[in-house]
């Protein structure tokens, strides 16, 4: 297919069994989110809370992320533990979790770019270099290092409140755990490189181009769409970043139509996680020995 004819709605139709396992591929990358998640949020309680109740919290909030600005997702998990966590430490953990979600994210990209276009041994230094710092940072403990920093400027009753988080002896993440992390989104992302693997033969235009770099220019414009804050999920800054970052590698045509496919794309994969795992809650209940959703 060429020119306007690959923009023709019906090749969606046509090559659907290909759709399909790119939504499934990519559900299976997203839903490795809910165990780095639950590892974070459990680092951080004395009593531990089963897989099924974090990923409760994470993909009910993953919603509302879709609206705008981006703290409706925690404030969501804050009302549900309300009686059973500290709003604080939820605070924490969904910043440990953005900061690392983040900054992995990135280091795949920028590695997988590098890999691709540049030189291998080159890209293996990077990623080494970018596990070495992540690793770092999360065994220091890095939003417990910034609250001691910053906390001098919020008011005096939020300053006493933060002082008292502000243990010395505050749980940092064990090298155990860490290499949880490290594995899980490693894992992801090759699920996520899969299915994006499939998009030339749902989008024949796409066949001359090297949807991995393709894949990993887009993560690169998601991190600077997610620093948005005033429209819903960086909503059209994404785009226009994928679009521009990606000007080298393909038709600007077959870029705009793929930014809005793989925004619509990533939009389906987590509403079907989000009714996967409302029905998985919902029928867990109605079980005579199910335990409760809530702590």
């Amino acid at each position: 297919m060429n020119g306007a004819a690959d923009l023709e709605p019906a090749f969606l139709l046509k090559n659907w069994p290909w759709l399909v396992a790119s939504l499934a591929l990519g559900a299976l990358s997203v839903y490795h989110c809910a165990p780095v998640f639950h590892i974070l949020l459990n680092a951080n309680l004395k009593d531990p809370v089963p897989l099924s109740y974090s990923t409760k919290l994470l993909f009910f909030g993953q919603v509302a992320r879709h609206l705008p600005g981006r703290f409706w997702g925690v404030l969501y998990q804050i009302n549900e533990t309300r009686s059973n966590m500290p709003a604080l430490l939820l605070v924490k953990v969904n910043v440990d979790y953005t900061l690392f979600f983040l900054s992995f994210n990135l280091l795949a990209a920028v590695t997988i770019t590098v890999f691709r276009l540049y030189h291998p041994a080159m890209a293996l230094v990077l990623l080494l270099g970018g596990l070495v710092v992540i690793t770092a940072a999360l065994h220091f403990d890095w939003f417990h290092v910034l609250l001691s920093h910053v906390q001098r400027f919020f008011p005096k009753p939020v300053r006493q409140r933060i002082q008292a988080y502000l243990d010395p002896n505050n749980h940092s993440y064990s090298t155990r755990n860490i290499a949880k992390l490290l594995l899980i989104s490693s894992s992801s992302w090759f699920f996520y490189l899969a299915a994006w693997a499939c998009f030339p033969f749902i989008y024949p235009a796409l066949e001359e181009t090297d949807v991995f770099v393709l894949c990993a220019t887009y993560t690169i414009a998601w991190a600077i769409g997610f620093v948005s804050m005033i429209v819903p999920a960086g909503l059209g800054v994404r785009e226009a970043a994928f679009v521009l970052l990606s000007t080298p590698l393909a038709d600007t045509g077959e870029l705009a139509f793929a930014a809005i496919f793989v925004r619509i794309w990533l939009l389906l994969i987590d509403l079907a996680i989000f009714a996967v795992t409302w029905l998985f809650i919902t029928t867990t209940r109605r079980k005579p020995n199910a335990p409760p959703s809530r702590i």
